[in-house]
């Protein structure tokens, strides 16, 4: 296994060094966040990745993009992660993975409050019912737009439903009320 770190700090170190190199250090900085996701190692091409960004912003991540998207989503750079994830989003091959990679994109806008755009996203979620467990997410997502707006409850949102563990026949959930600035069991 090679000292992909290493090959990352070079790399970043010569093309914010000599601008005029960046492209050699962006070529260098590509093959070596491939070759560490080839090790598996993660962490190191994640890095290679973020070094691409910083020597050359314009450059295209190509097959990377949902690998640095979700770093960034993972590390709670929420700015890179609104960044990357549309590009990532379209450049996914299945439909199922754009959803689910829009779901954490309008999750990032939520929590930099960029309701007016997670709202939209969460609702060609909703409206696309490609994985219904991400659709679940999106609604989840309104409500929490919704909460953080101060408006109130969404119609279109469906409230946190409670995980239990419990197996049998299921009791018809209820749904809760947004009155007064609280939840209220409607009792049906």
């Amino acid at each position: 296994m090679g000292d992909y770190a290493t090959a990352v700090n070079a790399y970043i170190a010569l093309g914010e060094g000599d601008r005029s190199r960046a492209g050699e250090a962006a070529d260098g900085l590509e093959r070596t966040a491939r070759a560490a996701l080839g090790a598996n190692d993660r962490s190191d091409a994640a890095r290679g990745l973020a070094g691409l960004r910083a020597v050359a912003p314009t450059r295209p991540l190509g097959r990377y993009a949902r690998l640095a998207a979700l770093d960034a989503a993972d590390r709670g750079d929420t700015a890179g992660a609104m960044a990357l994830l549309p590009g990532a989003a379209a450049a996914a091959g299945d439909p199922r993975m754009t959803d689910s990679l829009l779901f954490v994109y309008g999750m990032a806008a939520v929590r930099a409050r960029a309701c007016s755009t997670a709202v939209p996203v969460f609702e060609g979620v909703i409206r696309r019912q490609r994985e219904p467990a991400v659709a679940e997410g999106a609604r989840e997502g309104l409500g929490l737009c919704a909460l953080v707006e101060g408006n109130g409850w969404s119609p279109r949102a469906s409230p946190p439903q409670p995980r239990t563990g419990s197996v049998g026949r299921r009791r018809r959930a209820r749904r809760p009320t947004w009155c007064g600035g609280h939840f209220w069991d409607s009792g049906t």
